[in-house]
């Protein structure tokens, strides 16, 4: 299940990189697969893990999109594939890096607003989060 995860991840890291976007299609597809597993296996328990998604899909729309609302069902897809534990884990890493990130684009690049992809930064936490 994790390298499923790592591809999705991969993939929509890559678009989202490119063009500032979430390609739903993957994450239809993605949810398609985990159900198929989760059917065929009589296993729901990780479903739990699309809560902290909804939650920042809700805090996307506080935001009007600054968080976007493509990156709150990237995390439901994989909150869905690794659990509510695990989840939470790879959003607080990746969190910490984006605010780093964040903080160093404020400090060093005045009068330039810019948006950050999250996913990448997701993708770089569940590497950084498998480790730890």
């Amino acid at each position: 299940m994790k390298v499923m995860v790592f591809i999705y991840l991969l993939v929509n890291s890559w678009t989202d990189y490119k063009t500032r976007e979430i390609d739903l299609r993957y994450t239809v597809l993605f949810f398609g697969i985990l159900l198929w597993i989760d059917i065929w296996k009589g296993d729901f328990a990780k479903w739990e893990g699309i809560f902290p998604g909804i939650l920042l899909g809700g805090f996307s729309l506080i935001s009007r999109e600054k968080i976007g609302s493509g990156d709150s069902w990237v995390v439901m897809a994989v909150g869905c594939a690794v659990g509510l534990t695990d989840i939470w884990k790879y959003l607080l890493i990746a969190f910490v890096i984006v605010a780093g990130i964040g903080l160093f684009c404020v400090l060093f690049k005045r009068n330039q607003e810019e948006t950050l992809p999250f996913v990448p930064f997701l993708l770089l936490s569940f590497c950084v989060g498998g480790i730890l």
